[in-house]
């Protein structure tokens, strides 16, 4: 049985007719379109605040934090890195980090990542930082393991959690850091610096047992 055409088809012309969209051509596969999107983020302008384009370029402070901290800096979970080779961590009880920070950046000094876990905070600072005159409070960790948070912790509902993850790099400058402890906690220890292992327990792997020593 044949089927009329109905009256709105007969009244419009063939070339009246909308016509099918057409269908984008396929993006392509593989190593082809890893090859074009990677070219087409390279021809983006640079932005020092983007990641992705300070990791791809090779500079900026977001490499240097990814070349200091590996994996770890960006990864989703708490990680365990090395110390002492190319940074050291300066833990201190938040009673007096908390003040000192706010007073550094009060007086416009680069605050780096600032960590924290319990009721101790963590700072990063550059290798053989130990010999410097930290007060008897603090504890200046070298030539062994840290965990560090997730790169999403940022609050104490985690074990570890950022203070600080400022775009311009992961470094507190010691000798400011230093200052700013001694004047909230008073003159520094006349004992040698304290160097000693973080509190928690070791981690697994090539790291474990932990052995800390000042740096050369």
């Amino acid at each position: 049985m044949a089927v009329a055409a109905s009256s709105l088809s007969l009244e419009l012309s063939a070339g009246l007719l909308p016509a099918a969209p057409a269908r984008p051509p396929a993006a392509p596969r593989g190593p082809a379109g890893w090859t074009r999107r990677l070219a087409r983020v390279l021809q983006r302008p640079k932005h020092p605040d983007t990641w992705l384009q300070d990791l791809l370029s090779y500079e900026g402070p977001e490499f240097q934090s990814f070349r200091l901290l590996g994996d770890a800096w960006r990864s989703p979970v708490a990680t365990t890195v090395q110390l002492g080779r190319r940074f050291d961590v300066v833990e201190v009880p938040e009673a007096v980090a908390s003040v000192a920070w706010h007073h550094l950046r009060r007086r416009a000094v680069e605050c780096g990542a600032v960590f924290a876990s319990g009721d101790g905070w963590s700072f990063i600072v550059p290798p053989t930082s130990g010999y410097l005159p930290w007060p008897a409070e603090v504890r200046c960790l070298t030539a062994c393991g840290v965990c560090v948070p997730a790169r999403r912790a940022r609050d104490e509902t985690h074990e570890r959690w950022w203070i600080s993850r400022p775009p311009s790099g992961p470094f507190t400058h010691p000798l400011a850091l230093v200052d700013a402890l001694n004047l909230f906690v008073g003159p520094p220890s006349s004992a040698p610096p304290r160097v000693s292992e973080p509190v928690g327990p070791p981690p697994a792997g090539p790291l474990s047992p932990l052995s800390c020593s000042p740096g050369a």
